[in-house]
C-alpha cells in the first residue's frame, strides 16, 4: 500500500517547470515546499538538499532524482514531485540529465521511515510506464492523477 497520498496533494506537484541547473531546481524546490509548509525555512531546505547531494548523487539515473533529506522541525513527511520542461545536468550514476524530481524531507529522528518511504518512491519510479505518465502530464492536476492514479483529479 502506497504513502504517496499522504506525501503529495496539489501544492506540492509542479508540472514542466523552467530550470537552469540542479542548484537552480533545489531552490525552485525549496520555495515551493517552505510556501505550502510555514514552519520549514527555504533557506534551511535549500541547504540541507544540497548537503545531502554533496554526500552522493541523489539521481537514480534515466532522468530521474530523488533528492531527500531529514529535517529539524518537521512533524511529518513532505513530499514534493516536480517535471521539468527541459532535463537538467545533475551528477547520475548514468549521466543522464534529470526531468523527474521526487523530493523528500523527513523528521529528524525518523530514519526507519526516511529508508522505507525512499524504497517505496525508488520502486514506482522504476517503473517505464510510470514515469512515461508523468512526464505526459501538462497540468499540476494531471501530473497528481498520473502520481497517485487511484485519486483522480
Amino acid at each position: 500500500m502506497t504513502r504517496l497520498p499522504a506525501l503529495l496533494n496539489r501544492s506540492r506537484v509542479a508540472c514542466r517547470l523552467p530550470a537552469k541547473s540542479q542548484k537552480n531546481l533545489f531552490e525552485i524546490l525549496a520555495q515551493r515546499i517552505a510556501a505550502d509548509h510555514p514552519a520549514l525555512e527555504e533557506e534551511v531546505i535549500a541547504k540541507q538538499l544540497l548537503a545531502r547531494e554533496k554526500l552522493g548523487s541523489t539521481g537514480l539515473g534515466k532522468g530521474i532524482a530523488v533528492p531527500h533529506s531529514r529535517m529539524r522541525g518537521l512533524e511529518e513527511p513532505v513530499g514534493f514531485l516536480l517535471t521539468t520542461q527541459s532535463a537538467v545536468s545533475y551528477d547520475s550514476p548514468d549521466g543522464a540529465p534529470v526531468d523527474i524530481l521526487f523530493a523528500l524531507l523527513v523528521p529528524e529522528e525518523c530514519t526507519q521511515l526516511h529508508l522505507d518511504l525512499l524504497a517505496e518512491i525508488a520502486t514506482l519510479l522504476s517503473d517505464p510506464g510510470y514515469c512515461r505518465a508523468l512526464r505526459g502530464a501538462a497540468t499540476p492536476d494531471e501530473l497528481l492523477a498520473s502520481a497517485i492514479p487511484s485519486q483522480a483529479a
